[in-house]
């Protein structure tokens, strides 16, 4: 709205930040977990979603390098319980990584 950007950083675990810091957190937020399935399971991933999509418009979006893909099935589950989930592989140009966003629906 006022045309600006604010952008801070944070050399923490994002998981551990988010249970920490969430309530001070009152506008959608945009996160992106790069490559986060490469170092953690699908259960992190699930525990960040339920913490930061808590406002309509809210988004994560993630990639996980091909060898740690999430199954059909494994996104079906994910979007059932937490939003609407769009793939983005196409945009991703080493065609290395699946590339994910999940968005808060609005209510």
């Amino acid at each position: 709205l006022n045309r600006e950007i604010i952008m801070e950083y944070y050399r923490e675990d994002l998981l551990h930040f988010m249970r920490e810091n969430r309530e001070q957190i009152t506008k959608p937020v945009f996160l992106s977990a790069s490559d986060i399935l490469s170092f953690e399971d699908r259960k992190y991933l699930e525990e960040l979603i339920k913490i930061a999509l808590q406002n309509p418009g809210d988004m994560i979006v993630w990639q996980g390098f091909l060898r740690n893909i999430l199954t059909s099935q494994e996104l079906r589950t994910i979007a059932e319980n937490h939003g609407n989930i769009e793939r983005h592989d196409e945009q991703e140009s080493t065609e290395m990584y699946q590339v994910f966003s999940i968005t808060k629906a609005t209510e």
